[in-house]
């Protein structure tokens, strides 16, 4: 996971839907290991995004290349 998130962290500024990222929070076994160092079988994605005219179907896709397994939730930030 930490490979992943890395990379994810360096390429994510570079997207044209970076602008309308709020906060991107990956949470869960993931990332605090609760599965007693067994690796996770799937990430657990949160990204808070500033407008409805974001392009969801353009994040998704970024989420899904660059993580295995990933549950992704997203919350549209109130005005």
């Amino acid at each position: 996971m930490n490979k992943d998130f890395e990379g994810v962290k360096k390429d994510l500024p570079t997207q044209s839907f970076a602008k309308d990222l709020v906060c991107f929070i990956v949470f869960g076994s993931s990332v605090v290991n609760a599965n007693m160092g067994k690796v996770s079988d799937d990430v657990d994605i949160c990204i808070v995004v500033n407008n409805r005219k974001a392009d969801l179907h353009q994040i998704s896709e970024f989420i899904f290349t660059n993580f295995k397994n990933p549950i992704l939730e997203y919350i549209f930030k109130m005005k």
